[in-house]
């Protein structure tokens, strides 16, 4: 087992002393001494002339600590001390008779540090745009009382602990590196607790490195940390309450982390938008970031997708989408299919005969196991009605029924009742009255469930009456054209199902003297 005495360690000098005019040393051998014979070329640890000449074990270990052989100091360091180390050490002047005094290194088991820092892990992985949190604790001698706290990002081929490798400094925030400033935080900032956890916010790829932590005045910690930078793979959580028609819902978009940086930007993409984004403080440095979608379901929305979009940075996005699944839900798109399910739940069981109908028709589905599903596909707005579930059993008959509306909305169609002869198209059923002024008179019909509302764009000045019968909405429009040969003329229609428009251009061929009115 190798043991350290400490990273440098020092053993007395020895000095060899050359009385009378013998010539001024020009360098210095020292020898690890075997059982043998002790000045041999094979067990030289140090010469200052020749390195090379230093057994492999020693090289770079041994230096003089007086390079001035003239002032008569031999005195050597030998660093990294281990116990192969024990032994006694002879100095000899290259020329000269080797000292007989020798030097004893007696090597012993080196006490437990007071110094120690432990890292949990000890390598690290952090997500783009997210967080890294190093999470430490140390130890120091009972003399020591810290006040402050250092750390440093390691350079590849340096020391850490220089001043240009700040990135957090608890007393002095100015010396921490300008890509850092703000976003490194201790999570316990009294150090008597002997916690030395920080957090690293807005995690770039530039972060990845290793990180050294310092107590000012008093140690540099050897050991070191380890931050690898990946790409942003988690995602958003969405929190769905169950969703039933007509019942106000609020959806919940928490952002992926626990972040104190830069709040995200949370977004959602459906027919509405979302609130802001809420932050709901954990601690003082890590915080959760959340946006709330509040809504009323309905039909519309059983089957469309709601996304929720994080941006990170302006830049690092990532999103989860979920399919909205409405529960009593008897309000059906035009196309889609019904589902409608009628059961008997009497105790005991019985095997009631039950029968879907639409009220006035016959029945549309029987079964007598007491439960009954009616399925129909490719909705249209006959469809719509009143449904009745019937339950026979024995001489009682039970009755149960819902109103099923098909949301639709039809395409504006051109009414055909006026009829005029002149040179003109009718495309929107626009009609021209040529005489005593040039005025135009276009119809627009347009259905749908809600009942759709009409309006009339690209027009500068003109007149309308509008008339609404069950689902039908007719709106008349009638503007002066004056000299103008040709009009274009846009009929938009909107209700909750969606909206359609309908653009024409109507030409007319200017006739003089003539009235088709």
């Amino acid at each position: 087992m190798t043991v350290f005495i400490s990273l440098h360690q020092n053993w007395q000098h020895h000095q060899q002393h050359h009385p009378g005019p013998s010539p001024s040393p020009t360098a210095a051998i020292w020898f690890k001494c075997p059982k043998g014979k002790c000045d041999e070329d094979k067990i030289i640890i140090f010469h200052s002339n020749k390195p090379s000449k230093a057994q492999e074990g020693y090289k770079q270990r041994v230096s003089l600590l007086e390079t001035d052989l003239t002032k008569n100091n031999c005195s050597v360091i030998i660093n990294d001390i281990s116990e192969n180390d024990a032994g006694e050490y002879q100095f000899r002047l290259p020329g000269s008779n080797t000292s007989q005094k020798k030097v004893k290194i007696t090597v012993t088991p080196p006490k437990a540090s007071s110094w120690t820092i432990t890292f949990s892990p000890a390598e690290i992985t952090a997500e783009k745009g997210l967080c890294a949190v190093i999470s430490c604790t140390f130890t120091h001698p009972d003399n020591i009382k810290p006040t402050a706290a250092i750390w440093f990002k390691c350079p590849a081929s340096d020391r850490c602990d220089k001043v240009k490798n700040i990135i957090f400094h608890s007393e002095t925030p100015s010396k921490a590196q300008k890509a850092y400033k703000q976003r490194v935080s201790l999570l316990e900032t009294d150090l008597t607790k002997k916690n030395c956890s920080v957090i690293i916010n807005d995690i770039r790829e530039n972060d990845a490195g290793e990180y050294q932590f310092r107590l000012p005045s008093s140690y540099t910690y050897p050991k070191k940390v380890s931050i690898t930078v990946s790409a942003l793979t988690q995602k958003p959580s969405v929190l769905t309450p169950a969703l039933t028609e007509g019942e106000p819902a609020t959806l919940t978009c928490t952002a992926p982390g626990i972040c104190s940086g830069t709040p995200p930007n949370i977004t959602w993409t459906w027919r509405g938008t979302g609130d802001n984004i809420t932050e709901e403080d954990l601690t003082t440095v890590t915080t959760t970031h959340f946006s709330t979608l509040t809504f009323t379901p309905s039909a519309k929305h059983h089957g469309t997708n709601v996304t929720c979009l994080v941006t990170f940075n302006g830049r690092i996005t990532t999103k989860k989408t979920l399919t909205m699944n409405i529960s009593g839900c008897n309000t059906v798109r035009e196309g889609d299919t019904l589902n409608l399910t009628c059961s008997d739940d009497s105790c005991p069981p019985s095997s009631s005969n039950i029968t879907w109908s639409k009220k006035g028709t016959t029945a549309l589905e029987r079964n007598n196991s007491g439960r009954a599903i009616l399925i129909i596909s490719n909705m249209t707005r006959e469809h719509a009605g009143e449904y009745v579930c019937t339950a026979q059993h024995h001489s009682r008959s039970l009755t149960a029924s819902t109103v099923v509306t098909v949301m639709c909305e039809y395409k504006q169609r051109c009414s055909d009742r006026l009829k005029m002869a002149c040179d003109m198209l009718l495309p929107l059923n626009c009609l021209w009255f040529i005489s005593p002024l040039m005025t135009c008179v276009c119809v627009c019909v347009t259905q749908g469930v809600p009942l759709p509302f009409i309006r009339w764009l690209t027009l500068k000045e003109y007149s309308f009456t509008t008339s609404v019968l069950m689902f039908s909405v007719n709106s008349t429009i009638s503007l002066p054209v004056r000299n103008h040969t040709n009009t274009t003329m846009e009929c938009v229609s909107r209700n909750e199902a969606g909206r359609v428009r309908e653009v024409q251009v109507t030409q007319i061929e200017k006739q003089e003297g003539k009235d088709t009115s």
